[in-house]
């Protein structure tokens, strides 16, 4: 399997100096957790680290600490980068799996499943279940407020999951898939399979597989990679 690991955000709502990847949490950057639970792996061939281009040196420094790690700028949007990322990849690559640079408690075992309906069905992606009440709101504001709206309607959650990453595919078809990406506004890369007209299955994702977002996020993660921590002590 090769890994892409888009890491080349902005963070603008972070609110910090640092983007996201590089904040440290548990001791180390978040974007080094999320390598090491890939370059663990037997399955993993190479692992190519997208970055924005102000983390270039940074990102550079840890290929001494990860033999399979290649390190490459990104673009101006997500698209962008994960294309940078996929001309890096070997050309007889057969698994290629995107992960968000900013999900660092990735487990091993959701990784596998996922590669292997990967394997057996061309493209997969880890979910979980929408456990929130969905509002559809009208774009039109409710009397004179422009802060305040108007309910259309709650939407029916039965069916409805958040996607994850990693978002594992054969090679030939995310390839395939991005080459034919006219535009940037997928928002995840199984989008972009799904515009071939390609299915794509569906794992059972996890609770823990949190993407690092806002501050609160942070503290999370610390909170669960200490436990993790601990429990390998015991």
């Amino acid at each position: 399997m090769s890994v892409v690991i888009a890491a080349g955000g902005e963070s603008r709502r972070m609110h910090s100096e640092l983007r996201k990847p590089w904040l440290s949490v548990a001791g180390e950057p978040v974007v080094v957790h999320t390598i090491r639970r890939f370059a663990g792996l037997d399955l993993t061939r190479e692992i190519i680290l997208v970055v924005h281009r102000g983390d270039l040196r940074r990102a550079k420094s840890l290929v001494r600490r990860f033999a399979s790690l290649r390190v490459t700028p990104g673009g101006e949007s997500r698209v962008a980068s994960v294309r940078a990322g996929l001309e890096l990849v070997s050309a007889d690559a057969e698994l290629i799996a995107v992960q968000d640079g900013v999900r660092p408690l990735t487990d091993e075992e959701l990784i596998l499943r996922t590669c292997r309906a990967a394997f057996e069905s061309g493209a997969a992606i880890p979910v979980i279940p929408v456990a929130a009440t969905l509002k559809e709101v009208q774009a039109t504001p409710a009397k004179a407020e422009p802060d305040v709206h108007w309910i259309a309607r709650t939407v029916p959650r039965e069916n409805l999951y958040e996607a994850q990453t990693p978002q594992v595919f054969r090679a030939e078809l995310i390839r395939r898939a991005y080459a034919e990406l006219a535009d940037a506004d997928v928002t995840d890369d199984a989008q972009a399979v799904e515009r071939l007209g390609e299915r794509v299955a569906a794992v059972p994702g996890s609770v823990h597989n949190i993407k690092i977002t806002t501050p609160d996020d942070l503290k999370l993660a610390e909170m669960l990679l200490d436990r993790l921590r601990d429990d390998h002590k015991e």
